[in-house]
C-alpha cells in the first residue's frame, strides 16, 4: 500500500509539472500569436501610409501637369479674350483630368479654376458687405456639363452661377458652399453634404438628392424667388430647418424625408411628394393682417405654401403652421396633424377670402 500510495504521489507530481507546462506552452503561443498579429497590423497601417503618399505623389503630379497647360492655353488669349480653340481645349482637359483624381483632387480643380475665374468668380465672395455675390459677380466661363465631382471637397467654395448639369456630385462635401443661380438640372446629389449651403434662384430641376444632408439650407426665403427644384428626388433627405420659401417644388419627392422646422411659406407644392415625411413644426404659411377689415383683400399680408394634390399620407404635420392655408378637398387628410396650427386655414375650391 505504501508503494502504492508513492507511485500515485509521483503521477500525480507529473500530472501537475504537464499543467503548468502546458500552461506555459499555451502562453508562449498565445503571445506568438498577438506578436505577429501586432506585426500585421503593422505591415498593413505602414502599407496603407505608403498608398496614401502614393496617391498624393501620382494627385500633386496630375494637378501640377494640369495647372501648367491651362496657364499655357490661358496665355494665348488678350484683353482678356480666350479664342475658341483655347477655351475648348482647356474644358476637354478639366473633365478628362476630373476623371483621374480623388474627392480631393476634383476639389482642388474646381479651387483652381475658381482662382482664375473660369467660374462662379466672385471678387467680394468673402467681402462681408457681399457675401453672396450679388453685385460685382462675374458671370461663370467655363461650363461642367456632366463632370465626373464624386465625393469632392468643395466646402465653402463660391460656386454662384456655375453650370453643373448633370454633374455627378454623389457624396460630394458642399457643406457652406455658395450655390446661388447655379444651373444643377438633373445633378447626382446623392448623399451629398450641402449643409447651410446657400442655393436661392438655383436649378436643381430633376436632380437626384437621395439622402442628401441639406440641413439649414437656404433655397429661398419668404416673399423672394426661390430655387427650381421640379421634379427633383429628394427620398429620405435631411432638410431639418432648410428655407424652401418660395421655392418651386411641384412633383418634387419627399418621401420618407426630415423637414422638421422647415420653412415652406410660399412654395409650390402642386403634386410634391411629402408621403412618411416628418414636417413637425414646419411653416407652410406666413399670414398676417394688416389693420382693418377682414374682408379687404388689401389689407392682407400673405405667403402660402400653394397645396393642390399634394401627397401628405402618413407625414407628421405636428406643432406645423397652417394658418390660413388654402388647399384642395382632402389635402391633408391621413397627415398627422396634433397641435399643428389651423386658424383659417380652407380646404375647398377657395381660395373665399371674405371667410376670415
Amino acid at each position: 500500500m505504501i508503494r502504492l500510495k508513492g507511485f500515485k504521489l509521483v503521477f500525480l507530481l507529473f500530472g501537475l509539472l504537464a499543467i503548468a507546462g502546458a500552461v506555459t506552452w499555451a502562453g508562449f503561443a498565445l503571445r506568438d500569436q498577438w506578436t505577429e498579429r501586432e506585426r500585421d497590423r503593422q505591415r498593413l497601417a505602414l502599407q496603407q501610409q505608403q498608398i496614401l503618399q502614393a496617391q498624393a505623389q501620382q494627385r500633386q503630379a496630375i494637378l501640377q501637369n494640369y495647372g501648367t497647360q491651362v496657364e499655357t492655353a490661358l496665355s494665348a488669349g488678350s484683353d482678356g479674350e480666350l479664342p475658341s480653340e483655347q477655351f475648348g481645349l482647356i474644358q476637354a482637359l478639366t473633365l478628362q483630368t476630373l476623371n483621374r483624381l480623388d474627392g480631393e483632387g476634383r476639389g482642388e480643380i474646381i479651387r483652381f479654376l475658381y482662382r482664375k475665374r473660369l467660374i462662379g468668380y466672385c471678387p467680394e465672395a468673402e467681402s462681408e458687405e457681399n457675401p453672396n455675390c450679388e453685385e460685382g459677380y462675374i458671370p461663370p466661363v467655363l461650363p461642367l456639363v456632366g463632370a465626373d465631382l464624386r465625393r469632392a471637397a468643395l466646402r465653402a467654395v463660391p460656386l454662384s452661377g456655375v453650370d453643373l448639369r448633370g454633374t455627378d456630385l454623389r457624396g460630394a462635401d458642399l457643406r457652406n458652399a455658395q450655390l446661388q443661380h447655379a444651373q444643377m438640372k438633373r445633378a447626382n446629389l446623392s448623399g451629398a453634404d450641402l449643409s447651410n449651403a446657400n442655393l436661392q434662384q438655383a436649378n436643381l430641376e430633376a436632380a437626384y438628392l437621395r439622402v442628401a444632408r441639406l440641413n439649414y439650407a437656404i433655397f429661398g426665403c419668404v416673399g423672394c424667388t426661390g430655387a427650381i427644384l421640379t421634379d427633383a428626388d429628394l427620398q429620405e433627405a435631411q432638410l431639418t430647418a432648410a428655407n424652401l420659401g418660395g421655392a418651386t417644388l411641384e412633383g418634387t419627392n419627399f418621401q420618407g424625408a426630415v423637414l422638421v422646422e422647415a420653412e415652406l411659406a410660399g412654395a409650390d407644392l402642386t403634386r410634391a411628394n411629402f408621403s412618411d415625411a416628418d414636417l413637425s413644426g414646419a411653416s407652410l404659411s406666413a399670414f398676417s393682417q394688416r389693420p382693418g377689415s377682414c374682408s379687404d383683400f388689401d389689407r392682407w399680408i400673405y405667403h402660402l405654401a400653394s397645396v393642390e394634390q399634394t401627397d401628405f399620407s402618413n407625414a407628421n404635420l405636428s406643432e406645423a403652421d397652417l394658418v390660413g392655408l388654402r388647399a384642395t378637398e382632402g389635402a391633408i387628410d391621413g397627415a398627422i396633424t396634433a397641435g399643428a396650427n389651423l386658424t383659417d386655414a380652407k380646404t375647398g375650391p377657395g381660395p373665399s377670402w371674405d371667410d376670415c
